[in-house]
């Protein structure tokens, strides 16, 4: 969130919205959407609170891209490894440490939700070599062939032929639980990541 005041800023206005500041980190969730639960303390101030969703669009799929590349690859693993004094001195010692690396080319990502952040990781993970899939039930057609993905039209669809699969939606009384004890039931060798 970003504080701005309505009126000129003056010395006053700037040490109220500094002052509130450590108050607005703490967020609740409702069903509609992430409320902070001292606005009206804000207002009777005169400072202006507002939800600036395409602030860390590129950041997110950033994170989300170098998420999916270190399970891909074991990165994570292999450094633990060499911190821990594993000495690596041939091609089978490397394969032995890293053992579940598998290749990216080819590999199908399956994305839940295809916003800003999902369209920007559906972008990146073009350039690994994803085949990408998603799925959004309040996007209209045609978006998918600007970006040259697939679109799936119902989640079982993705899930089924997706080998990692990536959440990009808000949470809201439509999507609760998307994700469940009984669609990973579905899923014994998709690898499931969310950054949002």
């Amino acid at each position: 969130m970003r504080l701005f005041c309505r009126k000129r800023r003056t010395k006053k206005t700037q040490q109220v919205a500094f002052f509130l500041r450590p108050i607005f980190g703490k967020k609740r969730r409702t069903r509609r959407k992430t409320q902070c639960f001292c606005v009206r303390f804000a207002a009777f101030f005169g400072v202006a609170v507002c939800n600036i969703p395409s602030a860390a669009v590129e950041e997110t799929a950033d994170s989300t891209i170098c998420h999916i590349l270190n399970l891909y690859r074991r990165n994570t693993w292999l450094y633990q490894a060499l911190r821990e004094g594993t000495r690596v001195h041939s091609v089978e010692q490397i394969r032995e440490v890293a053992s579940g690396a598998a290749r990216v080319r080819g590999e199908t990502l399956g994305l839940i939700g295809f916003g800003r952040v999902g369209q920007a990781v559906a972008v990146r993970a073009k350039v690994f070599g994803f085949n990408v899939l998603f799925y959004d039930p309040y996007l209209q057609d045609g978006t998918e062939r600007s970006l040259g993905v697939q679109r799936v039209y119902t989640l079982q669809d993705l899930l089924y032929q997706s080998d990692c699969v990536s959440l990009h939606c808000n949470l809201n009384e439509h999507n609760h639980h998307l994700i469940n004890d009984f669609t990973i039931k579905q899923l014994p060798k998709v690898t499931l990541v969310s950054t949002k």
